[in-house]
This record gives structure tokens, sequence and C-alpha cells, in this order.
């Protein structure tokens, strides 16, 4: 990337409205036409963030920041927004080779921001993915050898975890046109195995034009002279130039050109290195002030310039197609990602120069390798019998295609289980595996001699279902309102989901519970004096689906019947128990549907009293309110912590009097002689801030 810049360049509003919908996901509770966008904007030296409910016709602002340290459109996929639509993820960074990345989340409710890491040097330019239950962010980092590895972050606790260190995992499959590998499964995230090589379309020039990233974890530390600035930081003009070179023939890339340009890297010197570096392919023809009819003439002759901007920053891209005076209707290749992208996404920055190299384009390299079709990529099939397909080689003249299938990322390793050599008419292919297992499948065009790099899929043949089964529950319950684990295993392509079912007694049917869930467990709310049966069944990515086990299922328990407490009746504030304060009110319970237990006490003017529910039983969750003198006026109200959690109500005495407490579950139907708990009305301290003041 080019130089920093000291001043912003003019105070002109430039809008880059970037949507980043999440497609098929909404805000939780909300049909899909409230789904939220994000938008992004650039208004003179600040990169704004909202989010839009297009529906609502809201628009709020969840992030500004400066251009210089979020540029756009570089950092545009660093912008994510949570699948319920409440949370946005960022990164803001000192300069374009990461330094000190900054992983901020802002809740967009409050537009809160919290900042949750800082990554000294070692952000890779990968975008952002947040899993489905938008707790934890995947990201790739550059790790020990420049490999690239797999991480996830807590954006509760900002806490790290590496998933995987993937040495296969090259940063080409990150370039040009191809899809984001990060995705989520059940068992957490995972890198798919997408196509190797993954190139941009052809551009309106006579021959395909190479990417390269300056960021590239292998080059980018690469330290430039004469100005001591790394390819990372400051290589756009280089990359660029390594580009054009090999559009033209020659075979460098961007430490090669380094090297070969030596003290005239940078700045880097047009002249020496199209004379010096491209091996004869390639000349200087100038560099000019920026003009939308000399770079539409440029494309049209075959020469694809190098466009110069400003913004904070100098940048440099090769534009690759295009023509007109509108941003929009140009393509370029984008040295900081090696990403492709329109023009007009650089429409914040200000376009200043052209640089021509002039030469013979070279399209003599080997054909362009077939887009691989079916299965896709990190497919999980339930059959052995598999059928490829892939999109014929955008090459000319193509001869024929080599089809492979073996258990490796490497095309030439052994042992092949399938080699085959087809015409070049035959775009589809059926093969019949022996067994299950993980396997790639290869394809490569070839013209005469010259073969096609290899395009390659991972995918598994799983025929086997998963097995899960529910936990086992104690023969009796004292509670109709209980918890229930179940779990599973697969072997292959990973379990998906689960049903779970339940019979009340011996005699009627199963009936569905819980269908299609991930989650390990849940609360059961039954009835008093029943019998329940449960049983689960999983499926996996293949679409393999376990068989319900049938009979009694995988476990049962009896609800036994409730037992009431000794303060019965206290069920309103006629009946209410007196407690003395201090006094300790122990073992009740919840013995009936909708059971309430009252109990009075007599409060001081102006003292503060705790009335605290302690000692919870393991099903019991219970909601304090407090009650006037009249016992019917509400003067505070604690909702449950949560099961088995204690928790307490604070207040001050506005008159001496006898004032009423209520104790009730939080789920009204729960009920069972094990719902027990303590409450105890006790004197506070000036350190506890009252809950109620009326």
């Amino acid at each position: 990337m080019g130089y920093v810049k000291g001043m912003a360049r003019g105070l002109m509003l430039f809008l880059l409205t970037i949507l980043l919908l999440v497609t098929g996901v909404t805000a939780a509770g909300l049909p899909p036409e409230h789904a939220r966008a994000v938008e992004i904007e650039v208004v003179a030296g600040q990169t704004v963030v909202w989010v839009v409910d297009h529906a609502d016709h809201t628009r709020v602002q969840v992030a500004q920041e400066r251009f210089a340290v979020m540029p756009a459109p570089m950092f545009e996929k660093f912008v994510a927004l949570s699948p319920d639509g409440q949370q946005v993820a960022y990164v803001t960074a000192d300069d374009l080779m990461m330094s000190n990345a900054r992983l901020w989340v802002v809740d967009v409710e409050s537009t809160q921001r919290r900042l949750l890491a800082v990554f000294r040097h070692d952000f890779w330019v990968a975008p952002l993915v947040w899993d489905p239950d938008g707790r934890y962010l995947a990201f790739i980092r550059v790790g020990r050898g420049d490999t690239l590895e797999l991480w996830t972050l807590d954006a509760h606790t900002g806490g790290q975890r590496l998933v995987s260190s993937v040495v296969l995992l090259r940063p080409e499959r990150f370039y040009g046109f191809a899809p984001n590998l990060v995705r989520w499964s059940a068992e957490g995230p995972y890198l798919a195995q997408a196509d190797f090589g993954v190139a941009s379309p052809q551009a309106d020039l006579p021959c395909s034009v190479s990417l390269f990233a300056q960021n590239d974890p292998r080059w980018r530390d690469n330290v430039m002279q004469t100005c001591d600035m790394t390819i990372g930081q400051a290589g756009c003009a280089l990359t660029s130039s390594a580009m054009a070179f090999n559009y033209y023939g020659a075979t460098t890339d961007p430490p090669a050109l380094n090297t070969c340009l030596g003290d005239y890297a940078c700045p880097l010197y047009w002249s020496i290195a199209a004379g010096t570096c491209s091996q004869g392919r390639a000349t200087w023809l100038g560099r000019y002030d920026f003009n939308w009819n000399r770079l539409e003439q440029e494309l049209a002759a075959g020469r694809p310039p190098l466009l110069g901007m400003e913004k904070d920053y100098s940048h440099y891209v090769l534009v690759v197609a295009g023509s007109g005076s509108d941003p929009a209707g140009y393509t370029v290749h984008d040295p900081w990602d090696a990403r492709v992208r329109n023009l007009a996404d650089f429409s914040a920055w200000s376009f200043e120069w052209l640089v021509i190299y002039g030469g013979e384009p070279w399209c003599g390299w080997p054909p362009d390798a077939p887009a691989l079709l079916e299965p896709a990529a990190d497919a999980a099939l339930d059959q052995h019998t598999v059928a490829f397909r892939w999109q014929p080689s955008g090459t000319p003249g193509v001869d024929g295609y080599t089809f492979r299938i073996n258990h490796s990322a490497d095309p030439e390793a052994s042992p092949l289980i399938e080699d085959t050599d087809l015409v070049s008419a035959t775009v589809a292919y059926t093969h019949t595996l022996d067994s299950d297992g993980s396997y790639y499948w290869h394809v490569r065009a070839w013209e005469e001699d010259r073969p096609s790099s290899w395009a390659s899929r991972f995918f598994l043949v799983d025929t086997t279902p998963p097995t899960s089964s529910v936990a086992p529950l104690s023969s009796t319950m004292a509670s109709n309102y209980f918890v229930v684990h179940w779990s599973g295993s697969d072997t292959l392509s990973g379990l998906v989901d689960y049903d779970v079912q339940v019979r009340e007694g011996t005699t009627v049917t199963w009936t569905d519970w819980l269908t299609g869930v991930t989650a390990g467990e849940a609360w059961f709310l039954g009835e008093m004096e029943r019998t329940y049966y449960f049983q689960s069944r999983a499926r996996d990515r293949a679409g393999n689906q376990e068989v319900y086990p049938g009979g009694d299922g995988d476990t049962h328990t009896a609800v036994t019947l409730c037992v009431p407490d000794g303060y019965e009746e206290d069920d309103g504030p006629a009946s209410a128990d007196l407690l003395a304060v201090g006094e300790v009110a122990t073992q009740h319970n919840v013995c009936g549907t909708g059971d309430e237990d009252w109990f009075a006490f007599d409060a001081e003017r102006g003292k503060v009293y705790l009335l605290r529910a302690l000692n919870l039983g393991p099903y019991a969750d219970v909601v304090l309110t407090l009650y006037g003198t009249d016992g019917q006026r509400v003067l505070g109200e604690r909702g449950g912590a949560g099961v088995g959690i204690g928790h307490w109500l604070a207040w001050r005495a506005p008159a001496d009097g006898r004032y009423y407490g209520r104790a009730r579950h939080a789920v009204g139907e729960a009920a069972g002689s094990g719902l027990t708990y303590d409450v105890v009305v006790m004197l506070g301290g000036l350190v506890f801030l009252p809950l109620a003041f009326r």
C-alpha cells in the first residue's frame, strides 16, 4: 500500500453504500421482511457504519471511525452483522498491513461498543463470520511459519481459541471472487474445502490477468528498499506491476520483483521495473494524470493500466476491464487482498494517475482450469455412487480433461482411486466408491501438452446414521418441571440436529416434543402423578437419520404426588405467615399449579429490608413480590434469577407498618415437593441500592 498522507483531501461527501445483507437470517422473532442490513458510508475523513431495517424504515449509526483506521472498501469485509441483527463486529487498524488490528463489537440497540481484542501483527485479511447463535466470531490469523490458522473469539468475554492450523490452506483460496471458506456447523467452525485457485472471470482483455496480494503472509513482511517499508505496508504499486508483467508473459511475483528492483522498489522506478525486471516482456509507456478517455483507450488497446488514487493513503490497483466514465463500469484487481472489485467501490478516493506498461499479451499459458459444479465443496453424500459435474474450461481449444479421485488434496498423491482421461466434450462422470470415507475429486483441462492447474474439491461419503440417546432420568421426580439431556455422535459427516419425543404412560402413542434442535438439553413441563418416557433420534450432514429406539424409549421417570409444606394454607395476605425480621422460613415448596406462598413482616420507617429467596432446590426458580400494608399494592418485584439460584429484593420502608411478601415459581404451571426454597426478611445496610421505593 502507498504512503500515509498527512491531510484529508477536501470536505467532499462520498457515499459508499455497501449492503451486507444477512441472507436467510432475521432478527430474533421477526419475519424475513424485517431482516436487517449494514450500510457503510464515507463522509470526508470518517467511515460511518449504519444498521438499517428497511421494513421498519429505521437507521441506526453504530460506528464512526477515521478513514485512516477503517478504509473502504478494504475493511468492508470485517463488518459483520450477527444473525439475530443485534450486534455488529468491525475492525480498525493502524495501517493497511493490519498492524494493531482492533476487533470491536457494537450492541445495535444501545450503540455501546466494546473492544474485544487487539492483534499486533497477525490478523489476516479474511472476513469475520458469526456463529448462528451470535455468541462467537470466527476469523483467520497468521501463525508461525506464515501458516493460516482458524480461531474463534467469544463476543461476551473476549476469550480466544485456536480451532486448527491449516498448512494446506493457501492464501490464493481467498483471491478473486473466491467465497469465504470459514463456515459453521453444529460442531463449531470449520474451513470448507473450497476450489483451488479460484480465479477472476475473463476480463475484457486478450488474455487473463494474474492475481497477487501484497498482504500474502509469504511475503508481506519483505522489506522494500530504500524506504525500509514492507510489501504489506507500501507494496501496492509493486504488486500491481507484478500482475501486469505476468499478463505480458513474465514469470514473476511480488517478492521476486522486489528482489530484482533492489534500491528502486520503494519508491518504485517504473522504467527500471519494466526494463530490468519484466524478463523483456514489458516496456514502460508513461505515467499520466488520470483521465477517463485514456483509461478506456488503454484497455481497448489490450493494456491494463495501474490506477493511482489517494485518500489518507496512496493506493494503486490494476484495471482489467471496462469502458466509459462511470466507475461502476470498470473491474479492478486490488493488490491489498487480491480481490476482484468494482472501481465504484473506491468512490471515496480521488483518482490521480495512470501508469501504463506495454507489451505483447501472453495467452500461451496452460488453459484455465474447469469450474467444479457437483458435488459442492465440502459436500456430505449418503450414497456410494457419485455423479460428478464441471463447467468446461473457458480457454478455447481444450483437447480434454483428466479426472481423479483420491484421499488427498494433492491430485498426485497415491493411491488414486480413479484416474481417467476424457474427451473435451465430457463435462460429467459417475463413479461408485467401495466404502464410506473422506475423498477429494480433481479435474484439469489439457491442450496439446499443456495441462491446466487442478480444480479440486473435498467431499464425504457417509451412509451410516448417527447414534443418540436421552440421558437416564431418576426413576421418580419430585417436580413436574425438570431438565432432560440428550447427546449423540457421528463418525464422518457430523451431527446436524436432533428430534426428541415424549410419551405419557404406557398406552399413549409417542408425540414430538422437540424437532430439529441443535441443543443438548431442554426443560420439560408435565403434570403431577404422570409417568413420562423419552426417546431421541439424530441426523447427520449427509442426511442420514437415526431410527427411534421404540418400545419404552431411552429413559422414563414418574412425577410423584406433591406433599404440601407445613406453611399451608398461606396462599394470600389474609393467611400469610408472620415472619420476624431475620427469621428464616425453611422448606417452602410449590405444591399445586399456581401455588403461592405469602408471608408478612413488620417494618419501621426509613430502614432498609432485604427479602431473600435462598437454598433453592434444583428445579426451583422463585419470583419475589413485595406488597404494601393493604396486601394489594405492589411495591416491587424481583424475577427469577434462574433455576436453583437465590436472589434478593431490597426496599426502604416509607412508614411503619405490616407489609406482605409473595413467593411463587417463575414457571406458573410448575409444581412438586422438590420445588423447595427458604425465605427470609433481613435488615440491609446502606450499601444496597434499593430496587423498590414506593
